[in-house]
C-alpha cells in the first residue's frame, strides 16, 4: 500500500481532473488512458518513493518498531487561512466581502443590508461557477481537437504466417516503415503538386480561349460595322446618282 496507494490516488486525481476538463462530454479512449496512467506512474513510483515505501514498512533500514507507529494516534494539522491584502477581493473572497458589509453597516437586522448581502453572495456563486464552466468547457474544445491529430499507421510488413496475435517488431523493421511512410508521402506530395500544375494548365487553357472568343467576337463586331458603314455609302452614292 506504501506504493500502490499513492499511485491509485494519483491515478484518480488525474482521471478526475479529466472529466471535470471534458464536462463529461468525451469518452476516455486508449490514448487518453495512457496518458494519465503514465502521468500517475511517472510521478509516484520514483526512486525517492520505493526508498520511502521499504522505510515505511521497517524493511530498509530494518525497524520493527515502524509499524507499531501507524498505530498511534496523529494529531491532524489545519492548515491557517491566509488573509488577502488586495483592495479588490475577488468572488472567491465572498465570505471576507460578507465581513466588509457588516464591519460598515451598523444595523444588522436593517432589511436592505440583508437582502445586499444576499445578493453579493448569488452574484459571487454564480461568478465562480460560469468562471469554472468556461475554464472546463475550454479544455474540453481543446481535448476534442487533439482527438483528430491521429498519427499515420506504420506500413508494417505481416509475416505470411501471421494469425492475429502479437507481433514485436525490431527498430530495424520499424525504421524501415517509417522509411516507406516518407516515400509514400513524397510520392503523395509529387503527385498533388503535379495535379496542381494540371488544374493550373487546364486554367490557363481556358483563359487563353476565352480570349480568343472575345477577340474573335470583337473582329465580328468591327466588320459588321464595315459593312454596315459600307452599305450606307453606297446608298449614298446611288442617292446622288439619282439626283443628276
Amino acid at each position: 500500500m506504501c506504493i500502490f496507494g499513492p499511485f491509485v490516488s494519483t491515478y484518480s486525481f488525474h482521471l478526475t481532473e479529466f472529466l471535470h476538463s471534458c464536462q463529461g462530454l468525451l469518452s476516455i479512449t486508449k490514448r487518453d488512458f495512457w496518458q494519465l496512467f503514465r502521468a500517475a506512474w511517472d510521478s509516484t513510483l520514483t526512486k525517492t518513493t520505493i526508498l520511502k515505501a521499504f522505510e515505511a514498512t521497517g524493511l530498509a533500514p530494518f525497524n520493527l518498531e515502524r509499524i507499531l507507529t501507524w498505530f498511534q494516534a496523529r494529531q491532524d494539522e489545519h492548515p491557517s487561512s491566509s488573509s488577502s491584502s488586495s483592495s479588490v477581493l475577488s468572488a472567491s473572497d465572498w465570505r471576507k466581502i460578507e465581513t466588509l458589509l457588516w464591519e460598515v453597516v451598523e444595523d444588522i437586522y436593517d432589511s436592505k443590508a440583508v437582502k445586499l448581502s444576499h445578493t453579493i453572495h448569488t452574484i459571487a456563486a454564480q461568478k465562480i461557477i460560469l468562471k469554472h464552466e468556461v475554464k472546463q468547457l475550454c479544455e474540453a474544445l481543446h481535448n476534442e481537437k487533439k482527438c483528430y491529430k491521429r498519427g499515420k499507421a506504420l506500413l508494417l510488413e505481416l509475416p505470411e504466417d501471421y494469425n492475429s496475435g502479437a507481433i514485436f517488431w525490431s527498430p530495424s523493421k520499424v525504421q524501415k516503415a517509417h522509411d516507406r511512410q516518407i516515400e509514400k508521402d513524397a510520392e503523395e506530395k509529387a503527385v498533388q503538386l503535379q495535379k496542381d500544375e494540371d488544374s493550373k494548365w487546364r486554367e490557363e487553357l481556358k483563359l487563353q480561349k476565352a480570349a480568343l472568343l472575345e477577340e474573335r467576337r470583337c473582329e465580328r463586331a468591327a466588320a459588321k460595322i464595315e459593312q454596315a458603314q459600307a452599305c450606307e455609302q453606297k446608298a449614298l452614292q446611288a442617292q446622288e446618282l439619282w439626283k443628276a
